[in-house]
């Protein structure tokens, strides 16, 4: 796929990070699953090394178990008192889950999953296999009261998926469906939809006091918007809604604390999207990978340029084209209900993850249980140029699918089929 760039400013070359030594390294994928009976909330962390990705990539003649022989289970957690929804990242060597709702009480029969308190907690898995490291996080959160899961569910090497009180203690307010990201550094934890919670919905988590720093509100939590979509470029996080202006908070600013108005037009792309530098010395040029509904084309990943003015504030997207990644997936990913997530692999190799599902539905026809047949992740993995210019000052932009297959996700729990599944995150390291 190749298509012609007017002259934006884009530099010339795909110019990003060196991918050497990458297939070294692993895809962590983090998911979350609410059980039909109980009601209990589950997170599973699991990986799967870039190399043995990569070779499933290139042959899907690969058997389903031999794909779930190489995805590893490394942990899970799940109970009564397990919050719903929340949301996870990537923060040094360890994969953070905050926020979401807390979990609902089974006397009250009533309570929606939509109208439950926010929770405040945070939970951590130690993704480092050094054993000194995961001793030394585990047996202090231990002493901290917090609890590692069964046996069964916790990784080779000793620890699982655990209370964070021993490094992170709480939330000041609960953060439902939240966005949780480093930038500069810093760990940040925004509230995301519905916003019918109490402030603050913003703040930042102090590593030298071990607290959280609540920050101003964002502009666009004034209204009822329920769908957000997030860009985190250098070190700006960056939220807009379906109906709102681009509003931009600046991690690293000399004094950080308020929200401004970097583009007066909504983005274009749902949920979070990907943003990569296109040459060092040039901080204005984006290019972005997000996932949209196109008229006459249906959902896809699409990508766009972006030029961010550091010096005037703003920022502003153009959309070069869909890249029709999930053509041959089209009947199994046809709407807003489907979570995803983009992956940098290094240099022009990005990888895109999304979970779809199969509804079922139980009991009999008076009373039927809506519940989820089956729940997989479809994983595509592309590379992208940019040419150099040529006498018209034009430039060309193409991609080329690497490979893509289907992950039959097993999400075995204690009994019960399937309310709600959501793929909250995934990561390289």
């Amino acid at each position: 796929m190749e298509r012609r760039l007017r002259e934006m400013g884009i530099p010339e070359g795909a110019a990003v990070a060196d991918d050497t030594g990458t297939n070294s390294k692993s895809l962590y994928i983090c998911t979350y699953k609410c059980n039909s009976r109980s009601f209990h909330a589950r997170y599973d962390i699991s990986a799967i090394g870039l190399s043995d990705l990569s070779s499933i990539l290139k042959s899907k003649s690969q058997l389903k178990i031999d794909k779930l022989e190489l995805l590893r289970k490394l942990a899970s957690v799940e109970g009564k008192d397990v919050p719903y929804d929340m949301g996870c990242c990537l923060f040094g060597s360890q994969i953070l889950l905050a926020g979401g709702r807390k979990p609902e009480d089974p006397e009250q029969d009533d309570t929606s999953l939509y109208e439950l308190d926010a929770g405040t907690q945070i939970y951590l898995f130690e993704a480092d296999d050094n054993e000194k490291t995961k001793a030394k996080v585990y047996n202090q959160g231990n002493r901290f009261g917090s609890f590692p899961p069964p046996h069964s569910h916790s990784h080779s090497h000793g620890g699982g998926i655990i209370k964070g009180d021993c490094c992170y203690g709480e939330l000041h307010q609960g953060k439902p469906q939240p966005l949780v990201v480093e930038v500069a550094g810093k760990l940040f934890v925004l509230s995301g939809g519905p916003v019918d919670f109490p402030s603050p919905a913003f703040e930042e988590f102090n590593s030298n006091k071990g607290t959280w720093t609540t920050l101003p509100d964002p502009p666009p939590y004034t209204g009822d918007c329920r769908n957000f979509s997030y860009a985190i470029v250098g070190t700006k996080i960056m939220v807009s809604t379906p109906i709102s202006s681009v509003f931009c908070f600046d991690a690293d600013a000399p004094n950080p604390g308020q929200w401004s108005v970097c583009c007066a037009e909504p983005f274009p792309f749902e949920g979070r999207a990907l943003v990569l530098d296109l040459e060092e010395d040039d901080n204005r040029n984006k290019i972005v990978f997000g996932y949209e509904h196109i008229p006459g084309h249906g959902y896809d990943v699409v990508a766009y340029t972006m030029f961010n003015d550091d010096e005037n504030g703003y920022c502003y997207c153009h959309r070069i084209t869909p890249l029709h990644l999930l053509t041959e997936f089209s009947e199994l990913v046809f709407g807003t209900d489907n979570t995803f997530s983009f992956v940098h692999l290094g240099g022009g190799k990005v990888c895109f993850v999304i979970a779809y599902s199969m509804a079922s539905f139980e009991g009999d026809d008076d009373y039927p249980i809506l519940g989820e047949e089956e729940v997989d992740l479809i994983v595509v993995t592309f590379e992208f140029s940019i040419s150099k210019k040529d006498g018209n000052s034009t430039r060309f932009f193409s991609t080329k699918t690497l490979g893509s297959c289907i992950f039959p996700f097993d999400f075995a729990s204690e009994s019960g089929s399937v309310f709600e599944a959501k793929l909250l995150g995934c990561f390289v390291r």
